[in-house]
């Protein structure tokens, strides 16, 4: 078997994950939280920080999967002119990073890939991979809490903040969470719940209770309508010693808005306008959520190769004349189709090198984003995780792995 078979079938096992949280770290979190604020009294914090019971004990999951959330949830952070190579580069990046420990089939990094990488570049892999496991955490979080719950969509909220421009916004602090959460109230129809998402990584256990107590102060930095938001903090430690995921929740009300699509469209023509003297961020609710309905889906689209399709969702992320023109590769897998990018690099040096990715969405998705209609999409989403189809591992025969999100995105990756 070459090296990228060996790789390939690592990142597409199934294995187990430590995740830890309890009461003595919620009490640590809340100490260091203190600290901080006695530092600087005008940070916000957050008053609930409890243990989550949904993480207290040993996750399963994929590392392919952690790099389709990781794909998904940074795909608008990219210059327009690197979007279709930065889709896929942190997967081939990372597909020989992972090692599972064969006496406890706990998941861990390679030793022998990371012996020569420098301490920042560690600090970098490190929260990139974090914001994988994160993802793929806080939709365990939501389903264990939430009976009954469908797709649970991600999107960075700086860009529905800074980049999206919320009217009514007051921006204060140099800290805010990463990731809002999104999914349909399973007991009224077209109600959708927000919740938060701040993520951290570290190469160190010594680290996390320092970065969760930050976190939580991210956490409290954004107020919807003048009222805080339940959010989850997580920071995955990745050593060669295995990979581990720490959180904590701040609980708080709910917070739910029902999409207005006229709302939705109108976001697209408001200018800026935000003010830097406030200690938090408060924002309007009906624009921030239709700024983040945008993005969401303005994301998706890109995620696919969708380009002109995320223009329409996201103007301010390309404009109709800088020639990008949609994917239309098409790939059949688990009874469904999706229509998204497929590229293929060559590993010098190594045997059976060419690495064919493709990404994209379902086409029953796709067409709903097209149709820039975000209850449409909605509704695609919903059919699509009711028939989602399996994940799937390499074989010799097959050399191919996918990861499928409930979205309705795809990454696939196949050895030719």
């Amino acid at each position: 078997m070459s090296v990228l078979f060996n790789a390939l079938q690592v990142v597409a096992s199934t294995g187990n994950v430590a995740a830890v949280s309890t009461p003595g770290l919620a009490s640590r979190v809340r100490a260091t939280q203190a600290q901080l604020q006695r530092k600087d009294p005008t940070i916000a914090t957050k008053a609930g920080i409890v243990h989550v019971p949904a993480l207290s004990t040993d996750l399963t999951l994929r590392p392919l999967d952690a790099l389709l959330e990781l794909s998904l949830g940074t795909a608008l952070r990219t210059p327009r002119s690197l979007a279709p190579f930065t889709s896929w580069w942190s997967v081939l990046r990372y597909l020989g990073l992972f090692d599972w420990d064969p006496s406890t089939n706990r998941l861990r990094l390679d030793s022998g890939a990371i012996l020569d990488v420098g301490a920042n570049q560690r600090r970098v892999i490190s929260e990139e991979i974090g914001i994988g496991f994160a993802v793929l955490a806080a939709k365990q979080w939501v389903q264990a809490r939430v009976p009954g719950v469908g797709p649970v969509s991600v999107m960075d909220v700086d860009r529905a903040l800074f980049n999206g421009w919320v009217p009514g916004m007051q921006r204060a602090g140099k800290r805010q969470p990463d990731y809002l959460l999104r999914y349909e109230n399973p007991q009224q129809s077209g109600v959708s719940v927000y919740e938060l998402l701040e993520s951290k990584g570290t190469v160190s256990r010594s680290a996390v209770t320092r970065q969760l107590g930050r976190a939580a102060t991210q956490l409290g930095g954004l107020l919807i309508g003048g009222r805080p938001v339940t959010g989850l903090a997580v920071s995955t430690v990745s050593a060669a010693d295995g990979v581990e995921i720490h959180a904590i929740d701040p609980v708080e009300p709910p917070v739910e808005w029902r999409r207005d699509q006229l709302a939705v469209e109108s976001w697209r023509n408001v200018e800026r306008h935000y003010d830097l003297q406030a200690p938090r961020i408060d924002v309007s609710p009906a624009p921030f959520f239709a700024a983040a309905a945008n993005v969401e889906l303005g994301s998706l689209s890109h995620f696919a190769g969708l380009r002109t399709v995320a223009r329409q969702w996201y103007p301010r992320f390309g404009s109709p004349t800088d020639g990008a023109s949609d994917a239309d590769a098409h790939r059949d897998y688990g009874g469904r189709t999706f229509v998204g990018e497929e590229f293929v690099a060559e590993v010098p040096g190594v045997a059976d090198s060419r690495v064919r990715v493709f990404h994209g969405v379902d086409t029953n998705v796709a067409a709903a984003l097209r149709d820039t209609d975000a209850e449409q999409v909605s509704g695609a989403q919903r059919e699509f995780a009711e028939s989602r189809p399996a994940n799937s591992a390499p074989t010799e025969a097959q050399p191919a792995a996918a990861a499928v999100s409930d979205v309705g995105a795809i990454l696939e990756i196949t050895l030719t």
